[in-house]
């Protein structure tokens, strides 16, 4: 039984290895050319493309653009480092963004297209109160 679950996390790595080298390709070939307008609304399809949400993709857009206008020259090493400096400082805000409940014992109700990533998120919220001392039923 195990090695059932073995083996899908393994696919599952697998997948997010391709994933992560494919979009940090495009990335690094966009960032290859001059930005411009044109680059920037790439630069949004693709963030679309990775499924990080719109107020994300809206976040990264405006901060990019005002890494551009005050680093006009900057290299495609720069501007990667300068998202990847934005994603790292969004990862360690403490604040959480997993619902709390004043009462016991709360429900929470979750709806998502087939590999939306539903069940990753539940399991995401059960380690979340598990570590909480807090009990977590599915």
């Amino acid at each position: 039984m195990f090695s059932l679950f073995s083996s899908k996390f393994q696919q599952l790595s697998h997948a997010l290895q391709k994933t992560r080298h494919i979009l940090h390709e495009k990335l690094a070939l966009l960032f290859a050319k001059p930005m411009d307008e044109k680059n920037l609304l790439e630069l949004e399809q693709i963030l679309y493309e990775a499924d990080i949400g719109q107020s994300l993709v809206s976040y990264f857009i405006q901060k990019i653009q005002k890494f551009h206008l005050i680093h006009q020259n900057a290299t495609s090493r720069e501007y990667l480092q300068h998202l990847k400096t934005l994603i790292r400082d969004l990862l360690q805000e403490e604040e959480t963004c997993f619902p709390t409940a004043s009462s016991s014992p709360s429900l929470f109700f979750v709806v998502g297209a087939n590999g939306s990533g539903k069940t990753t998120f539940l399991a995401k919220l059960a380690h979340f109160y598990q570590s909480e001392k807090k009990k977590f039923c599915l």
